[in-house]
């Protein structure tokens, strides 16, 4: 019986538009993550601020970042190839964007001012087949737009992490403000 009523009591919650919450939180900072060994050549890239895409040698794609096997031809990537390992531009095209107006706290979904608004955007880096996911900075959520020039930026001191990449921000042309021109 208590079933029921719970499921009628998140109806109604629904009907009036109220948010949905559980108890507990999930706190990402208290996770340690590692990456694969294929991944190590591409993150030490990260102590020189430098990008490395890894190219199949079956098709020619060029992934960023690497994976072990291509996507489109299905062979196995060779990481242990220097030859295999290019550098790669800094700067992509921004392919779609959301911006996050709420935050998910310990509390619930918490409503963010414009100013906390938080931008995630799909990158095609250039010279590169894949996309990457990144948080955009320095520009507004009126600034952004598909098509938008951008570029890597990097935490001050690199220290061969993927925290090192820490953002995008829009590539500054002369004469242009950013976000303003392609």
């Amino acid at each position: 019986m208590a079933d029921k009523q719970d499921k009628q009591d998140k109806q109604d919650m629904r009907d009036k538009g109220d948010h949905l919450s559980t108890s507990g939180q999930w706190l990402l900072s208290a996770y340690r993550w590692k990456t694969e060994p294929f991944m190590d050549h591409y993150v030490q890239g990260f102590k020189e601020k430098k990008l490395l895409g890894l190219k199949c040698a079956g098709c020619g794609a060029v992934y960023l970042p690497p994976v072990p096997i291509c996507a489109r031809c299905h062979s196995a990537m060779r990481p242990e190839r220097e030859e295999d390992w290019l550098p790669v531009s800094q700067e992509g095209t921004v392919i779609t964007f959301t911006v996050s107006y709420t935050d998910v706290s310990p509390g619930g979904l918490r409503e963010l001012s414009p100013e906390e608004r938080r931008i995630f955007a799909l990158v095609q880096p250039d010279s590169v087949d894949t996309h990457l996911l990144v948080e955009l900075k320095e520009c507004g959520e009126d600034e952004v737009h598909v098509g938008m020039r951008v570029q890597a930026a990097w935490v001050e001191e690199p220290q061969g992490v993927l925290a090192d990449l820490s953002h995008y921000i829009p590539v500054k042309t002369e004469g242009v403000s950013p976000g303003h021109g392609t």
